[in-house]
């Protein structure tokens, strides 16, 4: 191979795996790729709703502990969603009467803290079934296509493809942004 090829090669190579030098790209979305697509723009909406929910747990977890709002962005900061949710639903049996929470002295505690575990953890698996899946629109048939490949202890691997829409992945977007609704109108009626 010719030294020049071979150095343009290397070059290129390099910088492809350089950020700093991805970073300095100024072309916008549409520059780069054209508009956005439904099926881009709902993955990005479940992702934004996950992040809402998930900064919304945050909050209440803070307000309930009673600290100043940097203390308790210090205890919840490393903890991931699935701890946040254990927490949450520790304080919640702990302080059910004084935690302020209007709902609470409407039902009986352990039965809505069961549903509001069951809610937190459905919105983190069908956010992480979605996002850490390819998905793609199949051309040859047509359809948007989930796949998913796994390989674990029991079962080996595992290839799985499910034919999913935008209006599924909407729902799933939706299902989330509502959950996150229940929370923040808890919050509202407490005026936090």
């Amino acid at each position: 191979m010719d030294n020049s090829l071979e150095e343009y090669y290397y070059t290129e190579f390099f910088e492809i795996l350089d950020f700093e030098l991805c970073m300095k790209e100024t072309a916008t979305f549409s520059e780069r790729i054209g508009d956005p697509t439904e099926l881009q723009a709902v993955i990005g909406i479940i992702s934004m709703k996950f992040q809402f929910l998930e900064n919304t747990i945050t909050n209440l977890i803070i307000k309930s502990i009673d600290v100043e709002f940097e203390i308790g962005q210090i205890i919840t900061a490393e903890l991931s969603f699935k701890n946040k949710v254990n927490l949450f639903s520790s304080l919640l049996r702990a302080k059910s009467k004084s935690i302020g929470f209007p709902v609470l002295e409407l039902v009986e505690t352990e039965p809505l803290i069961k549903a509001i575990n069951r809610a937190l953890f459905k919105c983190e698996e069908i956010r992480n079934s979605t996002l850490h899946s390819s998905i793609f629109f199949d051309h040859s048939q047509n359809k948007i296509v989930k796949e998913k490949i796994t390989s674990k202890a029991k079962t080996g691997l595992l290839n799985r493809y499910d034919v999913t829409s935008i209006t599924e992945l909407f729902n799933i977007a939706d299902y989330i942004g509502g959950v996150d609704a229940f929370f923040n109108e808890a919050m509202w009626q407490r005026g936090l």
